[in-house]
């Protein structure tokens, strides 16, 4: 179904990266994750992402989010991202370790239903998932850093449907 990138160079016309932004939406696992490392990692994938077209949602930086989600149960916040999902064209998924994510699964999941591309950005090492053989596209990456300058150098809107 996939296929393995390390990064694609993108136009070097400014003007053909932002003729059409993207709308995404960034997966990834937050149960017995550190918040101030994942506040890290994320706003440098998104603002990454932004460079190359691919405006990301992230309920980690959505205002409105805390709010929303004050009496969620746990399947509530699973309904609120198949909302959101239903309207993007891309789904960034970052895998940082082994731990399992069942949110994360369902949003892929949910994004193969409904014929979403999928990329999946796994942290070099870690093998034990099989999100990879799913994706449209994997990125690996050893630091946050190298990460976010394959993002760069990625064309995501050849993944359009």
């Amino acid at each position: 179904m996939g296929f393995l990138v390390n990064s694609v160079p993108t136009s070097s016309h400014k003007a053909d990266k932002y003729i059409h932004t993207m709308k995404g939406f960034i997966s990834y696992r937050f149960t017995g994750e550190k918040l101030e490392d994942l506040k890290t990692l994320l706003v440098q994938v998104q603002n990454g992402l932004k460079e190359v077209g691919v405006d990301a949602y992230c309920n980690l930086f959505d205002e409105d989010f805390e709010t929303r989600s004050k009496n969620f149960k746990p399947q509530d916040y699973v309904f609120d991202a198949f909302k959101i999902l239903g309207g993007i064209e891309i789904l960034f998924v970052v895998i940082t370790s082994e731990n399992k994510s069942e949110g994360m699964i369902m949003e892929v999941g949910y994004s193969i239903a409904k014929t979403i591309p999928v990329v999946v950005a796994i942290r070099n090492g870690v093998e034990n998932t099989y999100l990879p053989g799913m994706a449209n596209m994997v990125i690996h990456w050893s630091s946050i850093d190298d990460l976010v300058h394959k993002i760069k150098r990625t064309d995501f809107k050849r993944l359009k449907t």
